[in-house]
């Protein structure tokens, strides 16, 4: 968190835990907690309590259908890092196991992507209430029963500008991989698609591919208001303008050249693999390819002068 000076580290090496770093000076950042987890994490999002900025809770989604699939750190104090909750899929009848999620500005409302499950809305007013016990329920209709929006291998789930429509991205690393659903969460407990958008590497046919062993997922998704900046590994950067949820279109894309990366990486021996979310930070764009390391973007697309004037924006944090 920048205006914080405040690092934060999901650790996967041995230890399996969240470290907290001081970073007033980047050039000699200074440990201040470790949290072990003991078992391997996924992804997490920071929601920072609009009332309270200094106010930071932690949701981690933990990996390959470990329960709990969900832990909710409070991050408040970070040299003493506290677990104030779990969740698990699996007791609430929701099915697959949790990927990733993203919480709204208020967080009173939490976007479940599950792995083998789809989309689901859950509500964690308790969290952002700061109650004892907290508990996440997910968001059910007068009857009681909710429906996933299905999905394959559902990554991540962030609001549009309009926060009826959730960008979903799937993960899928065989042909033909899997594109971008735009979900309608008019009615939360039954989530419908509004959208879709997919690169002629999805056809199923798969004669776009470059090479047999290109992957051509979508990961990670950040959107600034009408625009998301998505990772597609062999497909790069993609820039879909999401004004009109029913109709995704790009307006841009940046793809390495392949030069000077690894010799190949866990889906493959591809040189494109852009992998991470992206990061939107006094006008430029941060993302990380697996093979060929760090890549520094300027948007000059549609809606250049929006996204030059953001200050700092990522995909699985609250606004500042």
């Amino acid at each position: 968190m920048p205006d914080l000076n405040l690092l934060i580290v999901l650790n996967w090496s041995s230890g399996l835990s969240i470290l907290t770093f001081d970073v007033s000076d980047c050039r000699q950042p200074r440990a201040l907690a470790s949290l072990a987890l003991g078992a391997v994490p996924h992804e997490f999002y920071l929601w920072r309590d609009p009332f309270n900025p200094t106010r930071l809770l932690m949701f981690i989604g933990m990996w390959n259908y470990l329960q709990p699939d969900l832990r909710v750190v409070d991050l408040s104090d970070p040299a003493a890092p506290v677990q104030v909750g779990e969740w698990n899929s699996d007791a609430a009848g929701a099915p697959g196991t949790l990927h990733s999620l993203s919480v709204s500005r208020d967080g009173r409302l939490a976007y479940l992507a599950l792995w083998g499950g789809g989309f689901l809305l859950a509500d964690t007013s308790d969290f952002a209430a700061g109650v004892p016990d907290p508990e996440l329920r997910l968001v059910r209709d007068a009857d009681g029963a909710f429906a996933p929006l299905p999905g394959l291998n559902t990554h991540s789930a962030v609001p549009l500008a309009d926060p009826r429509y959730v960008l979903l991205t799937q993960e899928v690393y065989y042909c033909p991989f899997a594109g971008v659903v735009i979900a309608d969460t008019l009615e939360p407990a039954h989530p419908a698609v509004a959208g879709r958008f997919s690169l002629p590497e999805n056809d199923p046919a798969c004669n776009a591919l470059p090479r047999p062993d290109a992957v051509f997922t979508s990961h990670n998704p950040v959107v600034a208001g009408q625009l998301a900046f998505l990772t597609w590994y062999g497909g790069g950067l993609q820039v879909l303008d999401v004004n009109d949820p029913a109709n995704p279109r790009r307006v841009a894309v940046y793809v390495p050249s392949g030069e000077g990366g690894s010799i190949s990486s866990y889906p493959s021996a591809y040189p494109v693999q852009l992998w991470s979310y992206p990061i939107l930070h006094q006008g430029l764009i941060y993302v990380a390819d697996i093979q060929s390391g760090l890549h520094i973007l300027r948007y000059t697309g549609h809606g250049a002068e929006a996204i030059a004037a953001v200050t700092h924006l990522e995909g699985n944090a609250s606004p500042p």
